[in-house]
């Protein structure tokens, strides 16, 4: 899953979610029905540890790669 939606926000350069509430709900429609909201959650932590991206006070994501 993490690959997967590594893969998708690089493809997505341009088109990337700039707030988290909308990074959710990106992944939710790109990951398919099989994950949940807490997979999602549990995966952008992974990326955020991953030094992937990071989310400032106001929730702003900003991408590392």
């Amino acid at each position: 899953m993490l690959t997967r939606a590594l893969e998708h926000l690089r493809k997505n350069v341009t088109n990337r979610p700039k707030r988290k509430k909308t990074l959710v709900s990106h992944l939710l429609a790109s990951l398919g029905k099989t994950a949940t909201e807490t997979d999602v959650m549990n995966l952008i932590e992974r990326l955020r540890q991953g030094g992937h991206l990071s989310i400032g006070d106001k929730d702003g994501v900003t991408y590392h790669d």
